[in-house]
């Protein structure tokens, strides 16, 4: 079974003394050192860096992967509730659960080249170094907009790339929804997102259950010390 909570933690996230006040600062100036892919550096010490997602205490498991080397980590520590769409429409309008995404689920390797992909179109379209706390809230509303047009989904990738990268939701994505075509989707009945939360064992009404098995996990994932 894989348990991230065995794995070493680094300690030093949090440390944004203008959050959440200056929500119009771009989100990359929380990148150090600074990164012209917008992700953490491929290799190196875990703790060599750090990002929005660290500096910000925002969904800090996103750095961790990065930190071990390993994107399922942020996957198998995220909690969403079965009746909750968005993330689907999320992942299947930027292509997260595209074969080739799935395919490479469990490599971190080839994941983060895809996620310096993602970036690059991300910058192209939406200027990823303009984003700010600001706009994000602007384009994520799940209330107002429970099925995220490809745009907003898009825009929200971007934010992912500002942040400090996106590869923790396409493994989320990976292994949590298979898209089933016409806008139906099957949740794998073991989803990271599941396993020992009050989620586990419960579905909506009309969520369906993935019959085949979700992607392969390797049983001992090649990790780096995050301390």
């Amino acid at each position: 079974m894989y348990q991230p909570e065995l794995i070493a933690r680094r300690t030093d996230c949090g440390g944004a003394t203008d959050a959440p006040s200056n929500v119009l600062k771009p989100l990359v100036e929380y990148n150090s050192p600074p990164s012209a892919n917008f992700l953490p550096p491929r290799t190196g010490s875990g703790t060599s860096w750090t990002n929005g997602w660290c500096q910000l205490n925002l969904q800090t498991d996103c750095a961790q992967g990065d930190a071990v080397r390993d994107y399922g980590y942020f996957a198998s520590t995220f909690v969403v509730a079965p009746d909750f769409e968005y993330d689907f429409f999320y992942c299947k309008h930027n292509g997260y659960l595209a074969d080739a995404v799935v395919e490479a689920a469990s490599d971190y390797d080839r994941l983060y080249t895809m996620a310096e992909a993602f970036c690059a179109a991300a910058d192209a379209e939406f200027n990823v170094s303009s984003i700010t706390t600001a706009s994000f809230q602007a384009h994520y509303n799940p209330a107002r907009d429970p099925r995220p047009t490809p745009e907003q989904s898009r825009y929200i990738r971007a934010w992912t790339c500002a942040m400090g990268g996106p590869g923790g939701d396409m493994n989320y994505c990976t292994y949590t929804f298979k898209d089933l075509g016409n806008d139906k989707h099957c949740k794998y009945p073991f989803a990271p997102g599941y396993k020992g939360t009050e989620f586990e064992g419960t579905k909506a009404a009309e969520e369906i259950t993935c019959s085949d098995q979700m992607p392969a996990r390797p049983a001992s994932p090649t990790l780096r010390s995050a301390v």
